[in-house]
């Protein structure tokens, strides 16, 4: 399966959920999205989606939390898990998000400060590529957190960060 696919499949379950989530007790109209790693990159391809080409409202996605993301994919095709991704440059630079295309009004992006410098550089690079295109983003480097115990950090509610992107959802 390529990356376009896998985007592709995300596409399609957010619009699924626009269009089914009122029959689950849902609102369309309060649609979040969160991503850790590969999945922030996720985040930002469907942040970056023009909703209205599928005849939906562009602004579907109302807060967006990317945690520790790969927002520059091509730089996997250096890296040994490579050679089981199989990521081809050409599909790395398909979906390199751009942040020109963003109508989410609330997005809070983070990264531990025990990463390394590559996965800090690409939160801080992203980040403010949004701010230059759409000024709403939310940036945190959190202490003492590396991309592994970031997950444990963010499984309790009494993590400040935790607390930020609750606050956020209710909010929206």
């Amino acid at each position: 399966m390529t990356l376009s696919e896998i985007v592709q499949q995300i596409t399609s379950a957010i619009i699924w959920v626009y269009k089914n989530c009122k029959n689950y007790g849902g609102n369309p109209n309060k649609i979040t999205i969160s991503g850790h790693s590969a999945g922030a990159h996720l985040c930002s391809m469907a942040i970056n989606t023009e909703w209205s080409k599928f005849n939906i409202p562009n602004d579907i996605i109302k807060g967006a939390v990317l945690i520790s993301g790969i927002y520059e994919p091509e730089i996997v095709l250096k890296l040994s898990v490579n050679e089981e991704i199989n990521l081809s440059k050409k599909e790395a630079l398909k979906n390199t998000p751009s942040s020109l295309n963003i109508n989410t009004p609330h997005i809070l992006t983070c990264v531990g400060n025990s990463e390394t410098k590559g996965w800090i550089d690409q939160t801080k690079i992203y980040t403010k590529k949004i701010i230059d295109n759409c000024g709403n983003v939310d940036f945190s480097i959190l202490q003492n957190e590396n991309h592994f115990s970031l997950m444990v950090s963010l499984a309790d509610y009494k993590n400040k960060f935790v607390k930020k992107m609750i606050n956020m959802a209710k909010n929206i």
